[in-house]
Parts: C-alpha cells; sequence; structure tokens
C-alpha cells in the first residue's frame, strides 16, 4: 500500500504539521504557479520518490530545494535520488507502520522542528 496524505496526516499532525497538498487547493492559475506559491509557505516539503516513472517523482523535490524549502523523501521501492538531489537523505520503508514510526521520529529531530 502506497501510503499518502489521509494516511500520513495523522503522523505529520501529531508532530506538529499541517498537511497540505498542491492538489487541494482550487485551480487558480496554472499547476505549477499553485505548486511553488504552497512550496513557498511550507515548514516541510514531504516528498515520495518510490515510483521513478512519474515525472513529478524528482520534479517537486527538486523544485522545493530551488526555493530553499526544507525537504523530506521517502521510498517504499528503495528509490534514491538522482541528479541535484543524490547525497538527500531518504526515509525507506517496508510497511506504511515503519514509514510512520521512521517519520515520527524524524519529526522530532531539531533539523526538522527549527523549521
Amino acid at each position: 500500500m502506497k501510503p499518502d496524505s489521509e494516511v500520513l496526516a495523522p503522523c505529520l499532525k501529531t508532530g506538529g504539521f499541517s498537511p497540505v497538498q498542491v492538489e487541494d487547493f482550487p485551480p487558480t492559475g496554472p499547476f505549477i504557479e499553485r505548486m511553488e506559491g504552497v512550496l513557498k509557505h511550507s515548514r516541510l516539503v514531504l516528498c515520495d520518490i518510490s515510483d521513478d516513472t512519474s515525472h513529478l517523482v524528482h520534479f517537486r523535490p527538486g523544485l522545493a530545494v530551488g526555493l530553499r524549502a526544507k525537504i523530506l523523501l521517502y521510498s517504499r521501492s528503495g528509490q534514491d535520488p538522482v541528479g541535484d538531489l543524490a547525497g538527500t537523505e531518504v526515509l525507506h520503508y517496508e510497511s506504511t507502520e515503519e514509514l510512520h514510526a521512521k517519520l515520527a521520529d524524524r519529526l522530532k529531530t531539531p533539523a526538522i522542528r527549527q523549521t
């Protein structure tokens, strides 16, 4: 099962974050402009890089880095980031429960809490 906002939301809320997705906002202009607006105002950008066949898998975290947003990547498939994102920490997981545990621990770290 691939985690989504409904599955991850309780963990993020417990960590003091208010999860949102670009797709949740009304289409008031080009998608890229909405994405940029959301990323600029985010304390943390959580990106799933499990599906390396999707054109957005590395685009969204790359854009977030370009906008100087704090990112946290996760992957079920063991996929690692490429290009400018190479070397970025990835939370690898086998089950949703494992991802929740790793995400909860990571959200408690000073590097994330200071965002």
